[in-house]
Formats: structure tokens, sequence, C-alpha cells
């Protein structure tokens, strides 16, 4: 499915223990497989610590040594640099054009997309995000006293900056230059500022001072924050049940993968957000309610049942966390009890489950009766 002549290489990175980032990064290569054929101009990469997991996937693996690991991590003082370093790695290896794509994206359009807006003038990134003065105030007042400088001599001004988000870097192979500015930069700007963004910071506005930015989430989308529990145990699931389908038709199956969080009875949505606002219960307190009322429905879908356990972990943090929660209501705390209750009566629960809601429960009862 993929051609191993092309110029155009769409570049996997998967390292570590957890067999999340793995299953992540299968996934994103099966999207990208259902929107590619034989004569495609893109060859999907992958560098990896554990090419086996990727051997029946139509990719091209190479295998990422225990030392190059160590060196491009910097010896853990910022893991992320080895985004930079894997990618200036793999162009002037292979000498294509490279786009680097994170593990935890699909896709939703050919990734030839993406290579249609990579030139000598132009490259991709994911999106743009903010201006760095809006989102990073900190960082712009421990940098305001110091110069960069990019590799012709030109000043970088980092306070006057874009944060574009580097799920997907997308660069000529005459472009490659800009990673190795960017990575002296990225050590440089990290000791000042220990700024977990740097990377991406640092990336995109070396790309944006040298070339002109392609956003590209018109093509993939790239899931992070609250959506990556519901996403992550719904592609285990997926790989699970299609585990002796060819390549073919897995890839085929993923254009109806259900992206979006199961679950939501919209009445009894609407219902609970109607008497959270009655009753002046706050919009965390009201989704944890919500939460716990898709739970208790009854579903023998997998994917369902994948997003009822998640919609449950998200309420169990957001009652059991105190901070910053506004003061309810009697009648408020008593509604909240009220659902709670039902859910620790309820068999979808096991032993352990119930006794972790114990203490919620306590808690409720005693503002519920103040």
């Amino acid at each position: 499915m993929t051609n191993r002549q092309a110029k155009n290489d769409l570049l996997y990175l998967v390292y570590g223990e957890s067999e999340v980032y793995y299953k992540q990064a299968y996934f994103s290569i099966l999207t990208a497989l259902n929107y590619l054929n034989v004569s495609c101009s893109v060859r999907i990469c992958v560098l990896t610590e554990k090419p086996e997991f990727f051997k029946k996937l139509p990719v091209f693996v190479e295998k990422l040594t225990g030392n190059q690991k160590a060196a491009w991590m910097g010896g853990g003082t910022y893991i992320h640099r080895i985004k930079t370093l894997s990618q200036i790695y793999w162009m002037k290896k292979y000498k294509s054009n490279t786009a680097f794509v994170d593990t935890d994206t699909w896709f939703n359009k050919s990734p030839e997309h993406i290579f249609s807006s990579v030139d000598n003038d132009s490259s991709v990134m994911y999106e743009y995000e903010s201006d760095v003065k809006a989102s990073l105030p900190n960082l712009c007042h421990k940098v305001k006293d110091h110069e960069f400088s990019l590799g012709d001599g030109r000043k970088l001004n980092f306070q006057e900056g874009q944060l574009w988000n580097s799920g997907v870097i997308g660069l000529s192979f005459d472009n490659r230059y800009l990673l190795d500015d960017a990575l002296s930069l990225i050590d440089k700007l990290y000791l000042l500022t220990n700024e977990y963004v740097t990377e991406q910071l640092v990336v995109g506005e070396v790309i944006r001072q040298n070339t002109k930015i392609q956003g590209c989430r018109n093509i993939l989308y790239h899931y992070y924050g609250a959506d990556l529990l519901f996403i992550n145990d719904k592609i285990s699931v997926f790989l699970k049940e299609n585990v002796d389908k060819d390549i073919a038709e897995q890839a085929s199956l993923t254009a109806t993968f259900p992206y979006g969080r199961c679950g939501k009875n919209k009445i009894q949505v609407l219902l609970i957000k109607l008497i959270s606002k009655i009753l002046g219960i706050d919009k965390e307190t009201m989704r944890a309610i919500q939460g716990i009322k898709i739970f208790l429905l009854d579903s023998k879908n997998s994917y369902f049942k994948a997003d009822q356990h998640n919609w449950l972990i998200r309420s169990y943090n957001i009652l059991n966390d105190d901070s910053n929660k506004p003061k309810l209501s009697t009648k408020s705390y008593s509604f909240i009890l009220f659902n709670v209750e039902k859910l620790i009566k309820s068999e979808k629960l096991s032993v352990e489950e119930k006794k972790a809601w114990i203490p919620i429960v306590r808690k409720l009862s005693s503002l519920s009766v103040r």
C-alpha cells in the first residue's frame, strides 16, 4: 500500500514501555492507509524501539537504539527535543520531504494533502494556537533580557512570536537545516525557562521566520487533553476486535470508528443541566452527575462501555476534588448524593469500586444535612 521509492515520508516516532503509544501509532497509520493506494507518493515510516509491533503493517520501520534515544533526550533534561532530533536524523539519512506526525492523531483525508503544502517556501504544522504573549506570560518575562539568533544571524523575538501545535511538522528536504537552528534554540530556551512547550514554540517560530506555515487540521485530527482516555480505550477495543482481519479491512473500518464520546442521552443531559441550573450547581459537578447517569445506562456495545468507564472516572475525580469548589446549598448536595447512592446500589460497580466511592458518600451525607 506504500511506495518505497516515495520522496515524501510520513514519520512516526514511538518509544518507551507503554503500549498506549504503540497502539495510537498503529491506529493512526491505519487511518492513513485508508486513504492511500499502491501508487501513492507517500511512504509511511516508523522509528521505534519495538519494530515487531508494526510488522503486520505495510510501512518502513527502523529500530530506535537505546543510545539514540538517550542522546536525543538530552539525558532526560528535556525529553521533547527527541522529536526534533529524530526528524533531523531521518531527513539527513533518507533525503526526503518529511512530515513528523504525533501518534495521537487520525487522518480524515489523504496524507498526500500535507505534502501538497510542503515546498521551499511553505511548511506545515498542525494548527496555530495563540500568540506567545497571551499564552506564555511567564516565559516572556524570563526571556525579556536575552537574545536569540537564527543560523543566519537574524534576531528572534519569542515575545512577539506565535505558538503553533507541533502534532505535525512537515518540511521540505531543502529546509531541513531549520531543524538544526531549532535544536540549538530549544536547548537554550529550555535552560532559561523550563517551559514544557519549548519544542513546539521554537520549531514553530524558526519555521515561521523562514517559510509560510500552513495548518493541516482539515487533513487529520490531533487529540489530547480530556479526549485522550476516551479515544485510547476505544482504540484498544478496535484493535482487539479486528485483530484477525487483514490490514486493508482494518484500515477501511477506521472510517466508521466512533471518534466522538458515546453515551450521551440527550434527555438526561438536558434534565440534569436544568436541575443543576435551578439548584446553582457548578458546571464541573453537573458533568459529574451526567457521567454517573451515562455509566448507569445499559449497553452491549463495547465502545459505549469503554466510554462509560471513562465518564465514571471523570465523575469520580470531579467529586473527589475539593479544590476551588464553590459551596453549594443543602438541596444541591442532596441531589448529588441521591445520584451517587444510586450508583453505589447498582450492580455495575465492583466491590472495590464501591469502596472507593464510600468517602464521597460520607462527605455528601454530611453536607446535605447541614
